[in-house]
């Protein structure tokens, strides 16, 4: 309905319309006396007519002369009132006001039509009587509509339309067409407004990188494609892709492809040294790496990043990855190389990460640093890195639901601060490390198949199996002069070292303990007939040492008690 507001002294009252004549209107007035009488009055045009008699004589309308009283009827206890007319067709074109019986007070004046939308074309003809920028013959702008009412020719390929916030629109479809291959254009992100918006990219290749640098004020942005990571497609080689700095607000990419090839060449930056940038990556595809380098140098925050259902190369802190954000929540999330975020010293730095998968013959692993995190769901197989598969440095960790296998180096290492693993799996390589004053805890978990764990500072194992790892003076553990490993059995009473061997002649298949170090073990099993560690179970520095199923004892780096 269009709406024509007077320029009355009187007009408290709203009414406002739902619905095209030629069929059900619903009305909704507010601002009315609560409880009081309400007149709903019609007329042809509109004008200036003035009430002659009555309790409200002297009032002035928006209506034109002679107009008609519909309905006299109580609005609600708030002052409002709903009701539905079946209008018929002859009415378009009739004004309708409201005046509130109690303090004469007269609403906007409303107009009857059968073109809701105010496109010029009405609901018998026009496809969606709701949106002015739907009907036959309008133009095509990106935003997943057939904007024409789906007449012959028209397709939204290779469109581009900046949508603002304030309902204004600008077509960027030469902007983005204007690169090629090889030559690719930098396009400023302040050009097309000054306040938020979206950018709507349809189907196509566009060579083009995409900039903003300290636009001014908070601005929420948005790169959208519409038709999907496989159809629209960003070609920005040689440079990145997106990059936004030094700037309030929000940018969210998604739903399109970025070629941008690897190395150290980023497909998306989102970094800030004086403002915080909020960050969204969901349903994007990248050939290249994909970073978030937010606010570690920068105390003013709060940063935050998220990255859901993204595939690409790498999220390497080093040349991308995620630096400083104050919250990360990272979920559904595949990487052909490797994730790095690094935190602040002075901040909390929460991490979530749901479903992460690195794949087969990858190069990285998953670096953490300075951060508090949660890692739910971490698969990194057949991996040929000469780094860990997750590394953890100075930082709080709970890690569940793993499966590791097929490093060079440990599967997983924790340098400081402290970790706790649940629920996995670590396999084909020396299981896990713990240093530099960390403390780990891993419960419920499978060490297989791989070398032994190394030991320099606190490592607990709950309900844990190590077997059938090798190395030369032991399978399963190594503990340094400054180590202590703790085996404990509790809700899984088959907990222990089985089946681990070590090549050297007299050594402890399962555990080698320097002098310094320490082995606790609580009810853990050692392995009996097929299942027993060979040559021994525990070599210290001056004996070897066997023990059964159920063991309780303690070595030092001499002997065991």
């Amino acid at each position: 309905m269009h709406l024509l507001f007077l320029m009355s002294p009187s007009l408290a009252a709203t009414l406002d319309t739902s619905g095209t004549c030629g069929g059900p209107v619903v009305f909704d007035a507010a601002g009315l006396t609560p409880g009081g009488l309400y007149a709903v009055l019609s007329a042809p045009t509109t004008g200036s007519t003035v009430v002659p008699a009555g309790a409200c004589a002297g009032t002035i309308l928006g209506l034109g002369p002679t107009p008609v009283l519909r309905t006299f009827a109580q609005a609600n206890g708030s002052g409002s009132a709903h009701f539905t007319v079946n209008v018929p067709a002859l009415a378009c074109g009739q004004q309708v006001q409201v005046v509130d019986g109690a303090t004469c007070d007269v609403s906007n004046v409303v107009e009857l039509t059968d073109d809701e939308d105010g496109d010029g074309f009405d609901h018998l003809v026009d496809c969606d009587d709701t949106d002015p920028d739907v009907h036959p013959g309008a133009p095509e702008i990106c935003d997943g509509v057939a904007n024409d009412c789906n007449l012959p020719g028209a397709s939204e390929d290779g469109l581009v339309t900046w949508f603002d916030a304030d309902g204004s629109k600008a077509d960027l479809s030469a902007d983005f067409a204007s690169g090629a291959p090889g030559a690719v254009s930098v396009l400023d992100l302040g050009s097309w407004g000054t306040g938020s918006g979206k950018i709507a990219v349809c189907p196509g290749t566009y060579h083009v990188a995409l900039e903003g640098i300290g636009l001014a004020g908070a601005r929420d942005l948005q790169i959208e494609g519409v038709g999907g990571t496989a159809a629209v497609v960003l070609d920005s080689t040689g440079v990145t892709t997106v990059r936004l700095s030094d700037v309030g607000g929000a940018l969210t990419v998604s739903g399109l492809t970025m070629t941008q090839p690897g190395g150290r060449t980023l497909d998306v930056v989102m970094s800030s040294s004086t403002g915080s940038v909020d960050t969204v990556l969901r349903d994007v595809v990248s050939a290249g790496s994909v970073g978030v380098i937010n606010s570690r140098f920068n105390p003013v925050g709060p940063t935050s990043a998220v990255v859901e259902n993204v595939q690409a190369e790498s999220m390497d802190y080093d040349f991308g990855g995620v630096v400083g954000a104050n919250t990360i929540e990272i979920r559904d999330v595949t990487l052909s190389g490797g994730l790095g975020i690094r935190g602040s010293t002075t901040e909390v730095n929460p991490i979530t990460i749901e479903r992460l998968t690195l794949l087969p013959g990858d190069t990285g692993g998953v670096f953490l640093q300075d951060v508090d995190a949660v890692v739910a769901g971490f698969t990194d197989l057949d991996g040929v890195g000469s780094v860990p598969a997750l590394y953890s440095i100075a930082s709080d960790l709970e890690l569940t639901d793993f499966d590791v296998a097929g490093r060079r180096e440990w599967g997983i290492h924790v340098q400081g601060g402290t970790a706790r693993a649940t629920g996995g799996r670590v396999s084909e390589d020396h299981p896990l490390r713990v240093d530099g004053g960390g403390h780990f805890t891993v419960v419920d978990a499978v060490l297989e198949n791989g070398g032994p764990m190394w030991v320099y500072d606190h490592l607990e194992l709950v309900d844990v199996v190590v077997r059938d790892n090798s190395w030369g003076y032991s399978g399963g553990a190594y503990v340094e002069s400054t180590g202590t490993l703790t085996c404990t059995a509790s809700d899984n009473p088959g907990a222990g070292f089985f089946r681990n061997t070590a090549a050297g002649i007299g050594s402890g298949g399962a555990v080698w303990v320097q002098p310094g170090g320490t082995l606790i073990s609580n009810g853990c099993d050692w392995g009996t007939g097929v299942d027993d560690n060979l040559p021994h179970d525990i070599l210290t520095d001056t004996a070897v040492f066997d023990f059964g199923d159920d063991a309780t004892f303690t070595c030092g780096g001499t002997t065991c008690l």
